[in-house]
């Protein structure tokens, strides 16, 4: 009697794994499904460092500011156009950065590249970005060793105050490139969707590809 009791009791107990598991799992896979989303429709924009010294550091902020005054983004409509404009604007913005770099008497010079780079998860003001593989415009300031300064090309989120206007809230440009449910997803709790984006990056590298 103790033995078909424990048969039972074992059974039910191994269903309430088995629904717990399978609902994990189909939840972690909306996860990705939007995740998956997410790096697809963005174009990331950064500037490293050459190292973190001080002066390093404040030769990026400066370099940074350059950029935003001098090149105009106002053609920039959709991710296309922005890859083909960055692409098309290599040289100009090497010779900003190193016009720059020059003044400042700084003896290295910058790398610009526009291509897809691997990202870690990354919390900016409003939103949260998973990790994955995007397209991004990268500064590569000397030997690019320092902190990095980060933001969004596309959708335009690469707001600077005193150099670049807000003219749209975050929410509004975000939904009009992702869908309601995406745009939701990385506007939601921030402790929440680091979480689960750190959870499904895991879940994700043992999934049979």
């Amino acid at each position: 009697m103790q033995q078909i009791l424990y048969s039972v009791i074992l059974k039910r107990i191994t269903l309430w794994i088995t629904l717990l598991v399978s609902f994990f799992a189909g939840s972690l896979i909306g996860v990705i499904a939007d995740a998956d989303e997410i790096t697809q429709d963005f174009v990331r924009f950064h500037i490293v460092a050459n190292s973190n010294t001080e002066q390093d550091q404040t030769v990026k902020w400066k370099v940074r500011e350059a950029i935003f005054s001098e090149m105009d983004f106002s053609s920039i409509d959709s991710k296309e156009s922005a890859i083909r404009y960055f692409t098309e604007n290599q040289e100009k913005i090497k010779e900003i950065a190193n016009e720059v770099l020059l003044e400042n008497h700084f003896p290295y010079h910058c790398l610009v590249s526009v291509e897809k780079k691997q990202f870690p998860i990354r919390e900016y003001t409003n939103f949260v970005l998973p990790s994955g593989e995007y397209d991004a415009v990268s500064v590569i300031l000397g030997e690019g060793k320092g902190e990095n300064f980060f933001c969004v090309m596309y959708p335009s989120l690469c707001m600077i105050e005193g150099v670049t206007e807000q003219t749209e809230s975050e929410q509004e440009l975000l939904n009009n490139v992702l869908t309601e449910k995406t745009a939701a997803v990385i506007t939601g709790n921030k402790k929440q969707l680091v979480y689960k984006f750190k959870i499904a990056e895991i879940f994700k590298k043992v999934l049979p590809h």
